[in-house]
């Protein structure tokens, strides 16, 4: 599904001055985020637009949300814990997988699959967790 109307509005809203005025480095950044298959918000589908938005806000906790009847994420979910990446939550009253690290990892260029957890295939997820794996494994070695 094609971008929405109020999802470019959204996003020219939040993209930074210099940007928003020059059509060439709005044209790059777009082509950037896209991998180079576009250069235009025109041509974004919904998904990428909403992921656009939520970069350009700086709240990742969308990548990292978990399934919690998912066995990988549940591995998912422990390997944060092994890294650190935690939080405290008020609301569950104990530290808890920090969803915004995994988000932040997972749009990230060492990430192999930079989608939402929740919209990752099984296959895709079992990349992530390799790589995961492979954060933790050079965190230990330091």
């Amino acid at each position: 599904m094609k971008i929405q109307y109020s999802q470019k509005q959204q996003i020219f809203r939040l993209l930074p001055e210099e940007i928003k005025k020059d059509k060439d480095l709005r044209s790059d950044f777009i082509s950037d985020f896209t991998d180079g298959r576009i250069t235009s918000t025109k041509e974004l589908t919904n998904d990428e637009a909403n992921n656009l938005i939520v970069s350009l806000k700086g709240d990742y906790s969308y990548f990292g949300y978990f399934d919690k009847d998912n066995k990988q994420h549940a591995q998912i979910r422990r390997i944060c814990y092994d890294l650190g990446w935690t939080t405290y939550s008020k609301k569950a009253g104990k530290s808890v997988a920090d969803v915004n690290k995994l988000g932040i990892f997972i749009v990230s260029k060492k990430s192999p699959v930079r989608k939402p957890l929740k919209q990752m295939t099984s296959k895709e997820t079992s990349k992530l967790i390799i790589a995961l794996e492979g954060v933790l494994n050079s965190t230990y070695k330091k």
